[in-house]
């Protein structure tokens, strides 16, 4: 799912995430945050891709064109590795973008 979304707005990056969670923290002013962990096969996957996310991170915002909600969620903290997860905190959110979040979600949901 997150290789599509990822695929469909000019990102070429392929995620081998086994599980996904998101939660969501208000984040003041009536906005909210969402905090994702990806679970990977192993640690060294984990490695690789945060410290691809990490890179990435320093060239995404307005360089590709990639939609700002997109970049909102997965590019506006640097990822965090543990163990074999990867943790990134979104910048916050307003209700309508998390409305719009959930959705892309749904629409490529295999």
């Amino acid at each position: 799912m997150i290789n599509q979304i990822l695929n469909s707005s000019g990102l070429p990056i392929r995620f081998p995430v086994q599980e996904l969670f998101i939660a969501f923290f208000p984040a003041g002013e009536g906005r909210y945050q969402a905090a994702i962990r990806m679970r990977l096969e192993s640690v060294s996957q984990a490695r690789g891709m945060a410290s691809l996310l990490s890179r990435a991170n320093n060239f995404i915002f307005g360089e590709y064109g990639i939609n700002s909600l997109l970049t909102a969620v997965f590019f506006a903290n640097p990822p965090v590795q543990n163990e074999r997860d990867i943790d990134i905190k979104s910048a916050p959110l307003k209700e309508n973008e998390i409305s719009l979040l959930l959705q892309m979600f749904l629409l490529y949901w295999k």
